[in-house]
């Protein structure tokens, strides 16, 4: 503040001699913008660290301001770049460097600083409000209480409430307004925030004088919940009672409403009280965690904010949009994937795998060979790459959709598997790998979801081992390779006849969810077993998704091999197809299958292994089969 004062009394009382100050006559050649920034580019670490965003990140909050950043140029000088304004203004925020030092780094005018910071605090303001802090509807407000349920195990909590003093130099003539409890200057954020760290409500500019309680009651937030004009869903009964309820959580700074839950007070408190608090306090405890990320990424607030309180307002509302920005887009980390070390020594120092590869070479192929299997989903789907891409992580609310599952279909489980399956557990995301195919040309990747621990992976174990017995009963079924040689070896290929191997080209990721699950429930019928497995079977295997990279990406109508049910699913589908084969008619004497590898002896040349095939790739569209014919009765 009194650097703003400062530069407005030197505007009034000293006539300008330079249009520039000799100072920054160099700001291209030696401000830290054009000499640091090129250098961060090819440095994803020192970015972050940098900006508390990545790259990727930070172009798309450009891509949304930099038309109101964009100033005109003039005959007398070159306006600063949009990007350089954003840069300034982060940099303030991170830091809390005072406008002096940054004018000195980045070679401008204290007072320009000053404006560069205030006028794209505003812009982030007026540009990103609505999307970053919208007013939550009433399907997002059972979301949130969803996630309060299932992450911090609260139900029916709507969000977490508390007040925070950012410390300020003290105002000209405000007398005490601003001076709080703690003997310093203040201005109050009053936030609710939901179960992942998120702002949903924030009310700035309230003085340090006044308590949390009251800043509440007068606030816009206080008075909607009043008069229920925030469209909060119906009351629903609270576990195991009939009581109803939807609460937000606070300490015992707010006062106790019906919507609004504080501990209970004083020391002397019975067992079930203890427990009340206990677990209020463990939902409560988001909002202060969330103010911690605040500060932490945002470092002006770890020192006394020399600025005027209107100036105030908009830096503290503009950070908060730029928390919900970068966990939205930046997903609270620099770079998930592991680098690889260079190092001096040839690469037959290395440990070796699969050959004379190493694993740091297989490691890198594995990341690059992601990159292109992912972007030739892109392809095949017709949609833009981003349709893949989710924008928060769907763990909460998958688990808490199997769980209640589960309790609908207790009936269909053992008492001790419903138990088990039943029992809360700490889940993780599935994750995606790339397997090598080191036995085929190019050696492509096998894409891998792990599913272990992940909040599908009991349940789709179960199912597998209910399904299980239904698969295997077909001409075709080869248990393992000691079954197949006791198959071959008395056959005979006579000299009109031919061996053909014949491959379904990625299998587990082009099974036709839908129609596989008509093919299941047949099955299940058939064999006196429930059709309700269907339905638990659909849920495992539809919306799935998977995180690679730090990145959360939604699968499409697909079986990715790593899910317990991934083969048992493939062999049902490839049993249902293999009955629209005329056998007979295309000549074929034995039909051995292995999964998606099929051993053919068949009478005809190369013509007739054609006309085959495309009789196979015709039968649906998911499926396509490719083959190797024998040279000489031998592969």
């Amino acid at each position: 503040m009194e650097e703003e004062q400062g530069s407005q009394d030197v505007t009034v009382r000293n006539t300008r001699r330079f249009w520039v100050s000799e100072l920054w006559q160099d700001r291209e050649s030696e401000g830290e913008y054009h000499t640091i920034y090129r250098k961060l580019v090819n440095n994803a670490k020192a970015y972050y660290d940098y900006f508390k965003m990545s790259e990727s990140c930070f172009h798309l909050l450009l891509q949304k301001l930099q038309s109101d950043l964009q100033k005109k140029d003039t005959n007398w000088r070159k306006a600063i770049s949009p990007m350089e304004r954003l840069v300034v203004c982060l940099r303030y925020l991170t830091t809390g460097d005072s406008f002096k030092t940054l004018a000195f780094n980045y070679r401008m005018g204290v007072s320009t600083i000053q404006d560069i910071v205030m006028e794209t605090c505003k812009v982030i303001t007026e540009n990103l409000m609505t999307e970053m802090l919208p007013v939550p509807t009433e399907e997002k407000w059972q979301s949130i209480a969803e996630e309060y349920n299932t992450l911090w195990n609260f139900p029916n909590c709507l969000g977490a409430l508390d007040g925070k003093h950012f410390v300020i130099q003290a105002p000209p003539s405000s007398g005490s307004l601003y001076y709080n409890y703690k003997k310093t200057f203040s201005i109050v954020l009053l936030a609710l925030v939901d179960a992942n760290y998120n702002f949903l409500v924030v009310d700035v500019g309230a003085y340090g004088k006044n308590s949390d309680g009251g800043i509440f009651a007068n606030s816009n937030l206080g008075r909607q919940l009043q008069t229920n004009r925030l469209r909060i869903p119906e009351d629903t009964e609270l576990p195991r009672t009939t009581n109803k309820a939807p609460v937000i959580v606070g300490d015992e700074a707010f006062p106790l409403k019906s919507y609004l839950m504080r501990p209970f007070p004083g020391q002397n408190l019975d067992t079930s009280q203890r427990i009340f608090n206990y677990r209020l306090s463990r939902a409560r405890r988001v909002v202060e965690n969330t103010f911690g990320q605040l500060t932490q990424k945002f470092r002006i607030y770890n020192r006394r904010i020399h600025a005027l309180p209107k100036n105030v307002d908009n830096i503290i509302l503009a950070t908060c949009i730029l928390h919900n920005f970068i966990k939205k887009y930046n997903n609270e980390s620099p770079a998930v994937y592991p680098t690889i070390p260079l190092t001096n020594n040839v690469l037959e120092d290395l440990p070796s795998q699969n050959g004379n590869a190493t694993t740091d070479a297989f490691r890198v192929r594995e990341f690059t060979g992601m990159e292109s299997m992912l972007s030739d989903l892109t392809a095949e789907s017709g949609m833009e790459f981003p349709g893949f891409l989710l924008s928060y992580n769907p763990t909460a609310r998958v688990t808490k959709r199997i769980r209640s599952l589960i309790k609908d279909h207790e009936d269909l489980f053992a008492e001790d598997v419903f138990q088990r399956l039943a029992r809360p557990k700490c889940v993780q995301p599935p994750k995606l790998y790339g397997l090598p195919k080191v036995h085929k040309e190019s050696v492509p990747l096998r894409p891998i979801v792990s599913q272990i621990d992940s909040p599908t992976y009991d349940l789709a174990k179960h199912i597998a081992s209910v399904l299980q017995p239904l698969t295997g009963k077909t001409a075709s079924f080869v248990k393992d390779s000691r079954h197949f040689v006791d198959i071959i070896k008395t056959m005979r290929v006579e000299p009109d006849e031919v061996m053909v191997s014949f491959d379904v080209e990625s299998l587990f990721t082009n099974v036709p969810i839908q129609d596989c699950l008509d093919v299941v429930e047949m099955k299940l019928r058939e064999n006196g077993l429930s059709s309700e497995y269907v339905v638990l079977l659909k849920n495992c295997l539809e919306g799935n998704y998977f995180l690679y990279r730090g990145q959360y990406y939604l699968q499409i109508d697909e079986v990715a091999m790593g899910s317990p049910v991934a083969p048992v699913m493939a062999n049902i589908w490839m049993e249902h197809f293999e009955q629209s084969i005329d056998m007979q008619a295309s000549n074929v004497k034995l039909w051995k299958r292995y999964v998606d590898d099929v051993y053919c002896i068949m009478r005809g040349d190369k013509q007739d292994v054609e006309r085959l095939l495309n009789t196979l790739n015709s039968i649906h569209t998911n499926i396509n089969f490719t083959y190797e014919m024998e040279t000489d009765r031998s592969r």
